[in-house]
Protein backbone atom coordinates (compact mmCIF):
# COMPACT_ATOMS: atom_id res chain seq x y z
CA UNK A 1 0.00 0.00 0.00
CA UNK A 2 2.43 2.75 0.87
CA UNK A 3 4.48 2.06 -2.59
CA UNK A 4 1.04 2.47 -4.53
CA UNK A 5 0.47 6.07 -2.24
CA UNK A 6 4.24 6.88 -2.65
CA UNK A 7 3.34 6.80 -6.64
CA UNK A 8 0.11 8.74 -6.34
CA UNK A 9 1.60 11.28 -4.31
CA UNK A 10 4.79 11.83 -6.63
CA UNK A 11 1.46 11.24 -9.59
CA UNK A 12 -0.67 14.15 -8.00
CA UNK A 13 2.78 16.80 -7.65
CA UNK A 14 3.73 15.77 -11.20
CA UNK A 15 0.02 16.23 -12.30
CA UNK A 16 0.43 19.91 -10.42
CA UNK A 17 3.44 20.98 -12.38
CA UNK A 18 2.01 20.10 -15.44
CA UNK A 19 -1.08 22.26 -14.57
CA UNK A 20 0.86 25.34 -13.33
CA UNK A 21 3.84 25.62 -15.59
CA UNK A 22 2.76 29.04 -16.67
CA UNK A 23 3.99 30.07 -13.06
CA UNK A 24 7.62 28.58 -13.69
CA UNK A 25 9.08 31.09 -16.19
CA UNK A 26 7.91 33.90 -13.49
CA UNK A 27 10.99 35.46 -11.03
CA UNK A 28 9.13 33.64 -8.04
CA UNK A 29 8.02 31.09 -10.14
CA UNK A 30 9.90 28.28 -8.41
CA UNK A 31 8.86 29.19 -4.87
CA UNK A 32 5.50 29.82 -6.11
CA UNK A 33 4.97 26.17 -7.86
CA UNK A 34 7.11 24.57 -4.20
CA UNK A 35 4.84 26.16 -2.09
CA UNK A 36 1.52 25.19 -3.61
CA UNK A 37 3.27 21.30 -3.80
CA UNK A 38 4.15 21.95 -0.51
CA UNK A 39 0.40 22.37 0.65
CA UNK A 40 -0.40 18.91 -0.71
CA UNK A 41 1.63 17.33 2.13
CA UNK A 42 -0.67 18.39 5.06
CA UNK A 43 -3.20 15.79 6.41
CA UNK A 44 -2.08 13.38 3.74
CA UNK A 45 -0.58 9.74 4.60
CA UNK A 46 2.89 9.11 5.18
CA UNK A 47 3.40 7.81 1.87
CA UNK A 48 2.20 9.96 -0.28
CA UNK A 49 3.88 13.26 1.24
CA UNK A 50 6.79 11.12 0.58
CA UNK A 51 5.96 11.14 -3.47
CA UNK A 52 4.97 14.69 -3.38
CA UNK A 53 8.20 15.53 -1.23
CA UNK A 54 10.42 14.01 -3.49
CA UNK A 55 9.43 16.12 -6.33
CA UNK A 56 9.76 19.11 -4.31
CA UNK A 57 13.22 17.71 -3.82
CA UNK A 58 13.95 17.80 -7.31
CA UNK A 59 12.04 21.11 -8.30
CA UNK A 60 14.26 22.95 -5.36
CA UNK A 61 17.40 20.58 -7.36
CA UNK A 62 16.40 22.38 -11.13
CA UNK A 63 15.43 26.22 -9.32
CA UNK A 64 19.01 25.78 -7.40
Amino acid sequence: MCAILYREGREWALESIRNLHNVVGKPDGYRQLINYLERGLKGKPAAFARGVQSVIDEVKAVAA
